[in-house]
């Protein structure tokens, strides 16, 4: 076994959860804006491919933090 296999594990780790915290932000900033947009009676629907390509880069840095 590598000596530093626990530390390259440990630093997988760390990005994983750092890539899953920057999509969950930007997944909630899109949300916001849509919500936000939708009360003033704008336009919005635009914003629904933004949110699905976010909502998929969450999951994918979740599924690769595992």
């Amino acid at each position: 076994m590598n000596p530093l296999a626990l530390f390259h594990a440990w630093r997988l780790r760390k990005r994983a959860a750092r890539l899953v915290k920057a999509a969950e932000q930007q997944r909630a900033a899109i949300i916001a804006q849509r919500q936000f947009r939708k009360a003033k009676h704008r336009a919005f629907r635009y914003l629904d491919g933004d949110l699905m390509q976010a909502t998929n880069a969450s999951l994918r840095a979740s599924v690769e933090r595992r």
